[in-house]
């Protein structure tokens, strides 16, 4: 009897643990009460940065800002090593951010699905065969001009990725299990969605490298300074918590991080502009600009109207300035700077989310007091995308000797019909 009495108090708890959700949200009144889990998710107090015990938040301190030099340090090496180096870099970064989150779909993976894994990398691998060909078709035309096998694959590569992807694409068809259908269907599509995001902000961050390399450092920097400021100014003086999904993130450091930011950017960029080193475009993979090139027209001193209002107020104190003197770039710079401080912590923002979803503290643990590398690069993939919408719209500029290239590359006769619109089209605007 005794047995039995035991196996029945088993079976009647392993009956409330399968409808436990049920029972734990009806009290005995028949009123639905909030779960425990909600109740200590609701009340939990969060700890800001500014108000934690005075040896850890100091210990932090110190551990985030030596590791956050140290890293500078080596971006600053790298950057100097020339754009090949500095691609490189970025392609690692871009690798390691997929590894962790890719990474996050493999928490439970399934042995009877030994080579699915294999299949997601493969994608990723089919990927940057395009992104890296599309990214240095040009140089590497320079580089490789005499050898026949190389300039065959270049000039097919986007055909040969496209194979590269059905390959795997009819390879990952074959390979579903029945089973397992939902699994493998929603890690193809967190793959290709990892992918779109990360591998495609990698590239453009490798395609802001040629444009000149003040229009890679700026829009990079800028985060990283907003980033700074934002812990600096809340472990300060953090007191008003900014968003739940990062709870440490106050109000204080969000907008302290803003005012820095913009005159980082200012001050940062009238720097740059000043030298043909950082403002012409890359002209091969071991330099980055000819110093004795022309500098774009952005980066020449130009006389903006002031606003009435700032007029009106120079007047008080007896000036008669209506204009300022600036180069275009600083002011591109300063709306860059805004986007960065103001939009692009929201994509830590989702992170942050993200790492919810899978109850997790960080991506991985490759920094200490910083997290992975997705911790420390959420920020720029969105900064990315931004930055090559606005250089597109706002600053890039018309490039002759692209349009030339093309031309010289026409067969004869297709150059004579060029030739002969464009005189007819210059006479009928009384230009010749």
């Amino acid at each position: 009897m005794p047995a039995q009495r035991r196996r029945a108090g088993s079976a009647s708890s392993t009956g409330s643990g399968k409808h436990g959700s049920r029972l734990a949200s009806t009290s005995s009144t028949g009123r639905r009460t909030p779960h425990t889990q909600t109740k200590k998710q609701g009340t939990q107090p969060v700890t800001m940065l500014k108000d934690q015990p005075t040896s850890k938040k100091w210990r932090n301190w110190w551990i985030r800002g030596i590791l956050s030099w140290t890293m500078i340090g080596l971006f600053a090496g790298v950057v100097y090593l020339g754009p090949l180096a500095l691609a490189t870099l970025i392609l690692a970064l871009q690798l390691k951010v997929l590894h962790e989150v890719i990474s996050l779909g493999h928490k439970t993976w399934p042995r009877e699905l030994p080579w699915f894994r294999s299949l997601n990398w493969y994608f990723v691998f089919a990927a940057n065969v395009f992104f890296l060909s599309e990214n240095f078709e040009r140089h590497l035309y320079e580089e490789f001009a005499d050898v026949p096998v190389v300039l065959m694959l270049l000039t097919r590569h986007r055909f040969i990725s496209f194979c590269l992807y059905i390959a795997g694409f009819v390879t990952f068809v074959l390979s579903l299990k029945k089973g397992f259908y939902m699994f493998q269907f929603v890690q193809f599509g967190w793959t290709h969605l990892s992918l779109l995001i990360v591998a495609s902000a990698a590239t453009l961050l490798m395609r802001s490298i040629y444009e000149g390399l003040i229009w890679f450092l700026v829009p990079v920097c800028l985060v990283i300074c907003n980033d700074i400021m934002a812990y600096m100014f809340g472990f300060f003086f953090g007191k008003t918590q900014l968003i739940s999904l990062s709870p440490k993130k106050t109000w204080e450091g969000f907008l302290g991080a803003f005012a820095s930011t913009v005159v980082f950017g200012i001050v940062f960029s009238s720097i740059l502009s000043r030298f043909p080193f950082f403002t012409c475009p890359m002209q091969d993979l071991s330099t980055y600009g000819d110093e004795t090139c022309v500098p774009p027209d952005a980066f020449h001193p130009q006389e903006f109207p002031l606003p009435r209002t700032i007029v009106d107020l120079l007047s008080l104190v007896g000036s008669s300035a209506t204009t300022v003197l600036l180069r275009p770039a600083v002011l591109h710079t300063v709306a860059l700077a805004v986007f960065a401080s103001l939009i692009a912590p929201f994509g830590g923002f989702f992170a942050s989310g993200l790492k919810r979803a899978f109850k997790i503290k960080d991506f991985d643990n490759l920094i200490p007091g910083h997290g992975g590398a997705t911790d420390r690069f959420d920020c720029q993939l969105i900064m990315a995308f931004f930055f090559f919408v606005y250089y597109q719209t706002f600053i890039k500029p018309f490039n002759l000797d692209q349009v030339l290239n093309a031309i010289f590359a026409l067969q004869p006769e297709a150059q004579v019909t060029v030739y002969e619109r464009l005189q007819r089209h210059l006479q009928a605007q009384h230009a010749i």
